[in-house]
């Protein structure tokens, strides 16, 4: 099977994000208007990578809009928007687009 090319994997992180809603602990915790900025913030965030690697963006501006999803996802994950069991799966993708991202691809 042939690896997922760059801006397959930013689409997937992408889609992926847009796929969580505020449900359960997430709705409850702190103030919901919170967290769905925080959602909000993430989803702009990998959008802006999907934009960058679609109009090919040099490399340290991939770099830099990889760090702001890592950033955002972090929060994320800190305020219970993202829970820790899937956690390792988006930093699994983001670890991916990095080695991409490093690789010139």
């Amino acid at each position: 099977m042939k690896k997922p090319d760059l801006q397959q994997l930013t689409t997937e992180l992408f889609e992926k994000l847009k796929g969580i809603h505020l449900t359960g602990q997430a709705l409850a915790a702190y103030q919901t208007t919170n967290n769905q900025s925080v959602l909000m913030d993430l989803q702009k965030k990998s959008a802006a990578l999907v934009q960058a690697v679609q109009s090919k963006q040099p490399k340290g501006m991939l770099l830099g809009a990889h760090e702001d999803v890592a950033a955002a996802i972090d929060t994320a994950g800190i305020l219970g928007v993202i829970s820790n069991e899937e956690l390792p799966g988006y930093y699994k993708k983001l670890d991916d687009i990095w080695m991409d991202i490093e690789k010139g691809e």
